[in-house]
């Protein structure tokens, strides 16, 4: 049933999975980071500066941070120990082989450290991007009622862009997308009319990390339903 959500040819062109720590989290993401290095190609630092601002002493404070970028030519794992949080960066996505293997490592990573973990947010997000060369093939990709609202909004006058916005409520999780024409001549008029297709599909509480790849596979399948729920039936068959 599962290999049936695969879509061979989709256009994905950016996927991110993004746990966020809590922030009160007390790790060594240097160690952490060290733990990992082993399953990446290239490892390296980047330092970062932060400057807190105290207004009631008049006071700037600078503070150092280190990001952490593992990576391998089809994947980017990044540590930032100031956001305290671990993004997996994909820019080719088929299913959830192609990054389930590193969030497994990352979990067991972050276990092994000894601290109780808990996130505040977990977020998956895919963009994909659908290439249209004029207003009429907007309909041979998004639904009948989508593609109807960015067709009349890129019709008017002037217009250099076109997005939008719908947020969802499913219990104990969200989603939130964005769709249209960002316009990649923007600010100049609308003459491109490739379509953006950016799903977000995210926590709204703090989880102990024993449940995030359960909550990641509730958040997978809910991001495929949502993503064929805005694409054309006929179009939905050219990607598998």
């Amino acid at each position: 049933m599962e290999n049936d959500h695969i879509l061979q040819n989709n256009r994905i062109t950016h996927f991110i999975l993004r746990v966020d720590l809590l922030q009160d989290t007390q790790i060594d993401y240097k160690q952490l980071a060290d733990s990992l290095k082993g399953e990446f190609e290239t490892y390296k630092t980047e330092l970062h500066f932060n400057y807190n601002v105290d207004i009631d002493k008049v006071e700037v404070k600078k503070e150092d941070f280190i990001k952490y970028l593992l990576s391998t030519p089809t994947v980017n794992l990044k540590i930032d120990s100031f956001e305290k949080c671990i993004t997996i960066e994909l820019q080719q996505y088929i299913d959830k082989t192609s990054y389930v293997q590193y969030l497994t490592k990352v979990i067991d990573a972050l276990k092994s450290l000894g601290v109780e973990i808990y996130a505040r947010r977990i977020g998956m997000r895919y963009i994909n991007v659908f290439s249209c060369s004029k207003i009429a093939e907007i309909s041979k990709v998004l639904n009948v009622t989508d593609a109807k609202f960015i067709k009349e909004s890129v019709a008017k006058d002037g217009i250099a862009r076109s997005m939008i916005v719908h947020e969802y409520q499913y219990g104990a999780y969200l989603a939130r997308v964005q769709y249209g024409i960002p316009n990649k001549f923007y600010p100049s008029v609308i003459k491109n009319y490739d379509i953006v297709l950016d799903i977000d599909v995210y926590s709204s509480g703090q989880q102990h990390i024993d449940v995030w790849e359960e909550s990641i596979t509730q958040f997978n399948h809910q991001a495929y339903n949502t993503f064929i729920s805005y694409i054309k039936e006929s179009f939905l068959q050219t990607l598998k």
